[in-house]
């Protein structure tokens, strides 16, 4: 269901209005708040041995974040500025994929 809404709010262009009625100031709360609720439910529902994974798959994201700050490029759009970069969300779902492999040692299935 979430996917749907997302797909037709991206589609149409709501997104960028729904974005723009929200306060300055709540976007960065918002955004903290949702990535705090989606960890904890990453590491609730991940097995203890795969914890290095979830950490692993963070990483692109942060390096994006910081290359974003060390430009200068801070602003009320960060959130959505460090999604496209150099690929982050691919990088991170290959690294945690590959971590989780060579951890379970199914290296035949690489």
């Amino acid at each position: 269901l979430n996917g749907i809404i997302y797909f037709i709010f991206l589609s149409t262009g709501l997104f960028a209005c729904l974005y723009n009625v929200i306060p300055e100031c709540a976007n960065g709360a918002i955004l903290v708040f949702v990535g705090l609720l989606l960890a904890r439910q990453g590491f609730e529902e991940t097995p203890e041995r795969h914890y290095p994974c979830l950490l692993l798959g963070l990483m692109p994201f942060i390096c994006n974040w910081a290359w974003l700050e060390s430009d200068g490029n801070a602003s009320k759009n960060m959130g959505v500025l460090s999604l496209g970069p150099s690929g982050g969300i691919v990088q991170g779902i290959i690294l945690a994929a590959l971590t989780a492999w060579a951890i379970d040692r199914k290296f035949e299935e690489v």
